[in-house]
């Protein structure tokens, strides 16, 4: 979880926005995000980002966010943070040494 995301500003809207969509998914399911599997009622899932955070996607913005399965979100976050990673290693080894 990033430092934004222990945020008051994202406590306080991510819990607006579960309430909102859980009454959708209560009313039939919602497609994953990632998976596109549906999300039903009594599953577990999380609030994802459709533009990550660290790619300058914004934090609290309705439109950025959207149901995703609790193991298809940290499989993301999981992926991205290699992603990250492996471009600094990257970059780093192409800076000469001088």
């Amino acid at each position: 979880m990033s430092q934004a995301h222990r945020s008051p500003e994202w406590l306080k809207f991510s819990k607006q926005q579960r309430k909102a969509w859980q009454v959708r998914i209560d009313a039939g399911g919602v497609p994953c995000r990632t998976c596109r599997g549906v999300i039903r009622k009594g599953t577990k899932w999380h609030l994802g980002h459709i533009v990550d955070v660290r790619r300058g996607g914004p934090l609290c913005d309705p439109a950025n966010v959207w149901p995703e399965h609790v193991a298809c979100n940290t499989r993301g976050g999981a992926r991205l943070s290699h992603e990250i990673r492996y471009a600094q290693k990257r970059r780093d080894e192409r800076e000469p040494n001088w």
